[in-house]
């Protein structure tokens, strides 16, 4: 669909309720493929390009490869890893606020390579091998590792293995991995499993998971139905602080998510906003002046 095509259509659905794009819309909201951006250009509105969806892409950046969703075709093994996905508990993304994305959303948004290190990579890989194992093979989930599970926990909980298209998903599998730890360590050397995991693989999937949980509660903050764009400037500027302190294992997702604010943050309809709200937010900034991120939140130039 073209730019053009989709403000007819728009004007159209708007018009069977009276309202005029011209004169009654102040600003929309969009997601970042081109043709979305060429309408913010033919609209009079304000564009405010979705800010969670630019989060989910940074995240994509850093823990995926291209070529998974763009050159690979998938194998009978993969339609069964994502069938299973289908029945994960808690995935369900628009009840959490997070963003599913398709392989059409991310060919238009061009992600880089993978950038995060091989080892981190290799350990993923690892945990969803052990994931799968458990999944494909119900008696020995049933009988070995749930029997672990029973003693340590009281009752059963089952591993959640992710989708590659959602992001969130993967730190809920690794949630449920650490959480399951000595279970699984438990009932792999009963079965005689060749994958061995030690605990300072733990530890590793532990330290992902802390990166990445204010990264979720961050897309939850920005998708609440009373958020705005102060109350979301507020949240970013919360993941960039936390981050700084918790990127020695993935060092890349900082300076992606910061590429990708950059690029979607309007400084000057979101720094009026922040200076109305609060006047010496400007003064404020100055105390983070040493920081590589202290631009990211700038308010406008004072006109006279």
């Amino acid at each position: 669909m073209t730019a053009e095509n989709c403000l007819r259509i728009l004007n159209e659905r708007l018009s069977k309720f009276d309202i005029s794009l011209e004169t009654d819309i102040v600003a929309i909201v969009t997601d970042g493929p081109n043709v979305m951006i060429k309408v913010g250009r033919l609209v009079c509105a304000e564009q405010q390009l979705c800010l969670a969806h630019g989060i989910n892409l940074a995240v994509c950046d850093v823990l995926y490869k291209k070529h998974n969703y763009l050159q690979d075709s998938p194998t009978l093994d993969d339609m069964d890893d994502n069938n299973d996905d289908d029945h994960l508990e808690d995935l369900d993304c628009s009840e959490s606020g997070l963003i599913l994305m398709s392989q059409n959303d991310l060919a238009r948004e061009h992600i880089p390579e993978l950038t995060q290190d091989e080892n981190i990579k290799e350990l993923i890989e690892k945990v969803r091998k052990v994931v799968i194992y458990f999944k494909r093979s119900p008696l020995k989930n049933e009988t070995v590792l749930q029997k672990y599970v029973r003693i340590e926990h009281g009752e059963e909980l089952s591993l959640l293995l992710d989708c590659k298209t959602r992001w969130n998903s993967l730190l809920t599998m690794l949630e449920r991995f650490y959480l399951l730890k000595s279970c699984i360590q438990k009932a792999l050397i009963d079965l005689n499993h060749p994958i061995c995991l030690e605990d300072v693989e733990f530890e590793l999937v532990n330290k992902i998971v802390d990166v990445l949980t204010p990264i979720k509660l961050t897309v939850e903050a920005i998708c609440r139905r009373d958020a705005n764009l102060c109350t979301a400037d507020a949240a970013l500027n919360f993941l960039i602080k936390q981050l700084s302190s918790k990127t020695q294992h993935l060092p890349k997702i900082k300076t992606c998510l910061v590429d990708r604010i950059k690029q979607r943050r309007s400084d000057n309809l979101t720094g009026v906003l922040n200076y109305l709200q609060n006047p010496r937010k400007d003064e404020e900034n100055q105390l983070l002046s040493e920081l590589e991120w202290h631009n990211l939140f700038p308010v406008p130039h004072r006109l006279y």
